[in-house]
């Protein structure tokens, strides 16, 4: 976990790094990363005549591999990149390989509630997930739709129970899926499995499961509801009431359902990425109310302003009094916090940040290949070549920049008075 209050909150601007200040001692290098705390920023670089290793601000780690990829920071603030070594993958942390190895190894994972690491891999032709340097016991000749839970005590996947032979579709449709838990399997299998999902405490699992070739419905613990629908999508648990909460799609329209029953009545044209606040009070979700009107619902009711293209990033501030998206419309994206529209006509926009406090919200977006700050509806004086995610300071009046301009990696903590003016 990052304990981000006891970052270096001093308002100024600093430069880390010139990222063009060890460019004759590699080939090459791929897209930087910032550490979440703005003190460095990292690359995967090829050496000259050699192999692959990552540079950290002005600083090589000591080891090279064979290849190396997917390099990202954990919520601490550690550094890691899968890397290969005699034709083997494992995960490096900080430059420390793990001692495991895999025929392959993807998809870091992180445990945001501890220092937990996860990756999905392959071992002998067999599939699982590895936690901590530690491989399930069992694994399958199939795994997909790869989950650790938030405080990092339980992995979990779809795995493939059953072998099938080539064209086998009688034992496909008898239901050869199920999910796993740190390798142990549901007793129950499916035709198909997908988008697991774990309560608080990760004593309980859900997933989309499908039943036959038109039956869907969502599975708890190994159980399916009892109410059969022409889809579903994505399950969550209600921090609430601990019930099962899916969108279903039931004659051509979808509705909202906890442990299937009807929560919302309102039918929508579509209807996904449901996410309570915080403190389960509230619940939103992503819907159309037709045919290219994108908008957001909160308790049932959908806000006014919609997009004809595209929402995403549902976003609640942390007291979750307030909610934030991404929407596109003309091929143009906008941020939209609490119905109202801001900072539109970008190319690209990203996940909405909020303060401690619930009160600002801050969004990275990006057009004509450089990259703004847009604070509360108000768009930052300077530009970049490249800017991460902001975090907003334990007080909430200032915010931390991570920016490259001119070739050189800024840390930059700004006031919000001085952004806001």
């Amino acid at each position: 976990m990052s304990n981000f209050s006891a970052w270096d909150w001093k308002p100024g601007s600093r430069v880390v790094a010139d990222l063009s200040a060890r460019a004759a001692d590699y080939e090459w290098r791929e897209e930087p990363i910032a550490s979440p705390d703005g003190e460095s920023v990292a690359c995967i670089v090829k050496q000259p005549d050699a192999g692959f290793t990552v540079l950290v601000n002005d600083e090589f780690w000591e080891q090279e591999f064979e290849k190396a990829w997917y390099l990202r920071h954990a919520p601490d603030g550690r550094l890691t990149c899968l890397v290969m070594s005699e034709d083997e993958w494992t995960v490096a942390v900080d430059g420390q390989p793990w001692e495991s190895r895999f025929g392959f190894a993807w998809n870091t994972m992180f445990a945001p509630k501890s220092n937990a690491i996860g990756v999905a891999v392959q071992l002998d032709g067999q599939y699982g997930i590895a936690v901590d340097d530690q491989p399930w016991e069992q694994m399958y000749e199939n795994a997909n739709n790869w989950l650790l839970s938030d405080d990092g005590s339980h992995s979990a996947a779809a795995v493939q129970v059953k072998s099938l032979g080539q064209a086998d579709i009688d034992t496909f449709a008898k239901g050869v899926f199920s999910a796993a838990i740190d390798g142990e399997a549901w007793e129950h299998n499916f035709v198909n499995v997908w988008s697991l999902a774990f309560n608080s405490d990760a004593s309980r699992l859900a997933a989309e499961v499908r039943l036959s070739q038109y039956e869907y419905t969502i599975a708890v613990d190994g159980k399916p509801w009892e109410q059969i629908f022409q889809s579903v999508w994505a399950p969550c648990f209600n921090p609430t009431s601990g019930g099962v909460v899916a969108p279903v799609r039931m004659g051509g329209k979808w509705f909202l359902c906890e442990d299937g029953r009807k929560l919302w009545n309102t039918p929508f044209t579509q209807l996904w990425s449901q996410k309570f606040s915080p403190g389960g009070e509230r619940l939103a979700a992503i819907a159309a109310t037709g045919l290219g009107h994108w908008t957001v619902v909160v308790d049932g009711q959908p806000w006014e302003q919609s997009f004809n293209g595209v929402v995403t990033d549902l976003t609640f501030s942390p007291n979750g009094r307030s909610l934030a998206c991404m929407g596109k419309d003309d091929n143009a994206w906008w941020v939209m916090v609490d119905g109202q529209r801001w900072c539109g006509g970008y190319e690209r926009a990203f996940a909405p940040q909020f303060s401690p406090d619930g009160k600002h919200c801050a969004v990275r977006l990006e057009r004509g290949g450089r990259y703004s700050l847009c604070v509360d509806g108000k768009v930052y004086s300077e530009d970049f070549d490249m800017l991460w995610d902001p975090t907003f300071g334990p007080e909430s009046d200032r915010i931390l920049i991570r920016a490259i301009k001119d070739g050189k990696y800024l840390r930059r903590v700004a006031s919000l008075g001085d952004i806001l003016g």
